[in-house]
This record gives C-alpha cells, sequence and structure tokens, in this order.
C-alpha cells in the first residue's frame, strides 16, 4: 500500500548531505543548506554525480533568488556578507513552497505528474540511478541489490542527478506513442567543473558566475529564463532551444514520476519517459559553456569538431589542462570552462580572497558510458595556481610540457597518440619486444596480437598514473616562478625537474613492464633491442627539449 497522501518539503526536510564545520554528516533541506552555507564544508555523497547535480541546482536557485550577480561589483557585495541573506532566501522559497514538494499534487519536484495515471510502466526505483541493480537496468557500477527502495530524501536526489545524467537509448514510450528514443541530458558524458572553497558558501560563490540575461551573459537568454520549478507546464518531450543559464542548470531532460511512499515511508518505484531535447542545430559549447571545457576535435572525416572534455577510462584529465589556462580563453581551439574563466577574473581583480591564496581548485566530474551503458564515474581534483589561469606564458610551457610527456607516452603504448595517428617518428620499444617473443620470421605477429601484447604489459597506464603528481608539482613551481627575482631560470628549473620525473617514471615503467617475460635467450635479446630503442627515443624527446626556449616538438 501507499500512502496517496504523502508531502516531502525540499525546503525544510533533510535531504542534502553535508559535511559541516566540525566534520559530522548531517542532511539538511534547501532553505538551511543556504542559510548555513557558511558554517558547513561541502556537499557529500556516495555518488559524485549526485554532488554535481545539487551544485547545479543550488547555483540555479541562487542566481534566481539574488537576480544576477550581474556585475563583479555584485558578486563582491554578496562575497562581503559572508552568507546568503535568510530572509531573501526564504521570502522566495515560501512563495513558491508548492513547487518544492517531492510528492507535489500538481507540479511535483522535477517530475510529472499523471504518467503513473496515464498507465506508463514503473520501474523499481533504483533504475533512476548509474550504481545499482534492477529490472531493466544491468549496467551497474557497485552494487548488486536488486530489491531497493529509498527514502524520500534519497529518492529526490536520485531525481535531480538522473535529470542531469541520463544517458540516451531505448526506454518506456510516452503513453500513447511507440517511440522508444531518448537521448543525453546535454551535458551527461562531459567532465562537469567546479570551483571549490573552504566552505560550501565559497564553493557556491566561486561558481556564482556573471548572470545578465539581456546582455547574453553567460550564455543568450531572455527573460523567460527561469529554473524549472517556475516554468507555466513541466516537460512535455518537445525539441526547444534554451531560454538561458537557469534553463540549462535545471534542464529536464527526462519526465519522470515517483510513486507515492509505502506506508512504511520508502519510494519503491518510478514512471521514466523522455523530457525535453535541445533544439538540434544548438551546438553544446553555446548552450553549455559555463561548467564545461571544449577542445577541437579532428574526426577521421569530416571537418574539425568543437566538443566537451570528457572523463575516459584510461586517460586522466589533467592531460588535458591545456584546456583549463590561460591560453584558453582566447583560443579557438580551447575553451575553457565559465567558471574557471570567472575565478580567474575574480584573482585579477583580488576579489573574494582568490588572489591571496594563490591556488584555486576545481573538481571535475563525469560519466564514462559505452552508448547507454554506464562503465565507471570519476571525478578529479586540479590545483589551478592562480598564476597559471592568468599568464600565457605559464599555459605555453605546460602545453609544450605535456607534449613531452605524450610523446613518451605513445612510445610506451601502442604507438598511436590522442588523435589516433601513428607515431612514426618515435621507437616503439615494447611492440618490438612483442615481435622478438611472438611468432617466427616466417609468420610474424600482426599488427592487432602487437597491440594486445603492449596493452597487457600496463606500462603507459603504470607511466601516466606516476605522473599524475609531478604535473601538479610543475604547475605549482611555473606558477612560483613569477614571484622570484630570476623567473626564467625558476621556470628553466622546474621544466627541467619536470623532465626528470618523466624520464624515471618511464624507465621504472619499462623496467616493471619487462622484468617477468622470463630468462630464455629469446626473451633477454628482445628486451634488450626494445631497451636500445626505448632509450634512444627518451634521448630523442628529452635530450632535445631540456631548455624551454628548445621547446620545440618533432611532429609525430
Amino acid at each position: 500500500m501507499t500512502d496517496s497522501s504523502a508531502h516531502f518539503d525540499l525546503r525544510t526536510e533533510p535531504w542534502i548531505p553535508l559535511v559541516d564545520g566540525s566534520g559530522r554528516l548531517v542532511e539538511l533541506g534547501i532553505h538551511d543548506t543556504l542559510a548555513r552555507a557558511h558554517e558547513l564544508r561541502e556537499i557529500v555523497d556516495a555518488s559524485p554525480l549526485v554532488e554535481a547535480a545539487l551544485h547545479r541546482l543550488l547555483l540555479a536557485l541562487l542566481h534566481r533568488v539574488f537576480d544576477g550577480p550581474r556585475s563583479a561589483r555584485d558578486w563582491q557585495r554578496l562575497w562581503e556578507r559572508g552568507r546568503f541573506d535568510d530572509s531573501v532566501l526564504s521570502s522566495y522559497l515560501d512563495r513558491l513552497a508548492d513547487r518544492f514538494d517531492l510528492f507535489g499534487a500538481d507540479r511535483p519536484f522535477y517530475q510529472c505528474r499523471g504518467l503513473i495515471a496515464a498507465g506508463t510502466k514503473t520501474w523499481p526505483i533504483a533504475r533512476l540511478t548509474h550504481e545499482l541493480a534492477s529490472e531493466g537496468n544491468a549496467a551497474l557500477l557497485f552494487d548488486h541489490t536488486v530489491d531497493s527502495r529509498f527514502l524520500p530524501g534519497r529518492a529526490a536526489r536520485t531525481v535531480v542527478a538522473q535529470q542531469v545524467f541520463s544517458l540516451g537509448g531505448l526506454m518506456t514510450p510516452p503513453p500513447g506513442s511507440t517511440d522508444k528514443s531518448s537521448v543525453d541530458a546535454p551535458a551527461a558524458r562531459s567532465a562537469i567543473f567546479l570551483v571549490r572553497g573552504r566552505t560550501l558558501f565559497q564553493t557556491l560563490m566561486a561558481n556564482l558566475v556573471r548572470y545578465d540575461p539581456s546582455s547574453g551573459v553567460p550564455v543568450e537568454g531572455n527573460a523567460a529564463d527561469v529554473p524549472s520549478w517556475e516554468r507555466d507546464s513541466p516537460p512535455c518531450g518537445a525539441s526547444r532551444p534554451p531560454t538561458g543559464y537557469l534553463d540549462i542548470l535545471t534542464w529536464q531532460s527526462r519526465r519522470i514520476e515517483l510513486e507515492a511512499p509505502g506506508l512504511d515511508g520508502l519510494v519503491g518505484g518510478a514512471a521514466m519517459i523522455s523530457g525535453d531535447r535541445i533544439l538540434e542545430g544548438r551546438e553544446l559549447w553555446a548552450i553549455e559553456p559555463t561548467m564545461l571545457a571544449f577542445v577541437t576535435w579532428q574526426p577521421k572525416t569530416g571537418p574539425a569538431q568543437r566538443r566537451a572534455l570528457r572523463m575516459s577510462s584510461d586517460r586522466s584529465l589533467w592531460r588535458d589542462s591545456t584546456a583549463l589556462l590561460a591560453g584558453a580563453a582566447r583560443d579557438t581551439a580551447r575553451q575553457r570552462p565559465g567558471v574557471i574563466e570567472w575565478a580567474a577574473e575574480l584573482a585579477l581583480q583580488e576579489l573574494g580572497g582568490f588572489g591571496e591564496a594563490g591556488i584555486i581548485s576545481a573538481d571535475a566530474t563525469g560519466l564514462v558510458a559505452d552508448q547507454a551503458k554506464t562503465l565507471l564515474w570519476r571525478r578529479e581534483t586540479f590545483p589551478l595556481p592562480a598564476a597559471a589561469l592568468l599568464d600565457p606564458a605559464i599555459a605555453e610551457l605546460v602545453g609544450l610540457a605535456l607534449t613531452s610527456a605524450e610523446r613518451i607516452g605513445a612510445m610506451l603504448g601502442d604507438g598511436r597518440d590522442e588523435t589516433g595517428s601513428a607515431a612514426e617518428t618515435l621507437p616503439r620499444p615494447l611492440a618490438r619486444i612483442a615481435k622478438g617473443l611472438l611468432g617466427t620470421k616466417e609468420h610474424p605477429p600482426q599488427g592487432e596480437g602487437i597491440r594486445t601484447f603492449v596493452r597487457a604489459t600496463g606500462a603507459a597506464s603504470r607511466y601516466w598514473a606516476a605522473l599524475a603528481y609531478p604535473f601538479s608539482r610543475l604547475l605549482t613551481d611555473l606558477a612560483a616562478a613569477s614571484a622570484v627575482s630570476d623567473p626564467d631560470g625558476a621556470r628553466e628549473s622546474a621544466i627541467d625537474r619536470w623532465h626528470t620525473a618523466i624520464r624515471e617514471v618511464a624507465e621504472d615503467a619499462f623496467v616493471r613492464a619487462t622484468s617477468g617475460l622470463g630468462g630464455s635467450s629469446r626473451a633477454l635479446l628482445a628486451v634488450a633491442d626494445g631497451e636500445v630503442a626505448f632509450r634512444a627515443g627518451l634521448a630523442r624527446v628529452l635530450g632535445a627539449q631540456r631548455r624551454p626556449a628548445d621547446l620545440e616538438v618533432e611532429p609525430a
């Protein structure tokens, strides 16, 4: 049995998971989360997707409540208060109280009333997650529990995250339709960036970018731009352009209706069908530039495309750091997230303390998926020195330093760089070893067999994992060089340390990859041949790039 009279007021009921100032885990409603944001450390959930989605929700609400900020001066006034105005928050939330009821009779929050009554198939609520098994949800990450029922608070978090990270594919058709198609939520496969502060107030303020729809900031919009709960009607499955930034932050990519909770207070199921779609022709980089980073990508055929940075199962996002640094603010091939651009502007104007700390911390959260199947989720944290966000010379050095690392990484991998073109100018030591160990002169190993052998050694993955910390140090050292008496010398020393780290990490990866290949004469000869090629490759990349002035990279 269900409780048809159930209510769950998201303004006041505890449902947002947080860490308070003393380190305790607490749950609060929307009002107390924002009113006490200066006392709270951060939003924390077992799923980083939920954390990212809740930040987007709260940011949309703050932009709407405070009608901006429309300038850096407006932002500074909010910052100097040190907390969000309780009376302004309460006035807004009270005026729209019925729109924040999870089980509201007419407009349940982030949902569409009437789907279940119209006969839409209901699924176990676990199907709305990316990590739990359920009927019709074979793609799961960590939990094999089949009979999952959620408390209303968790159900609310699940609905909010589903609207941001829903993946396209076949799903239940709308009532009276046979169309089972659905598309991704706009940013579902992209890395979503957030700048971090020491408290939740600072984090939200750091990401509260300039918002003035009449001026097309941060995206093209109009006076009709409101969050989803203020729209005149719930999503109807239409293809339409966004009305602005708040519309995008609260975009309803799915029409969902939760079942009423049972007498035990638990929610067991939900109906879900396709929601609104972005009108064809509207590019993601134009409608979602604030929390996403974009790079130019050349497909095998056709013109170059600008696409959002994505998480990868085998490539850490720090390797694309040049998309976040100073050059990306003006480079047509790269576009850094608006929240990073805003942090750089605040640091430049020495507002909000961003210029004082010297280091701006940013998180990137996202899914890795194969079509509609979730493979993993990932969150990475970037320590970004303010100087690196402001000085194009640092960004250029970082780009050249990463190029060196990428060329050595390609040498330890299957011989291909990240664009898919063969790295022919560098030796392939592990491939040479494979040729010496596998097959015969009459029947040499084929390309796929060689690539399988190289990947199985784990050399490339071990190499990249070990370089994460040295790269973080490189960023910090290059930024710190600006403040010393000999900045050029300090930057040269930083590049030298980076090259030393690359060499040591690559050597360790090569030794570990080849140490278990056996002691036969054939194996020893193959490894010796591979090592000669490996040393020659190191010398070609690092020996010719000891000084910043010499950092011209051979074409790969």
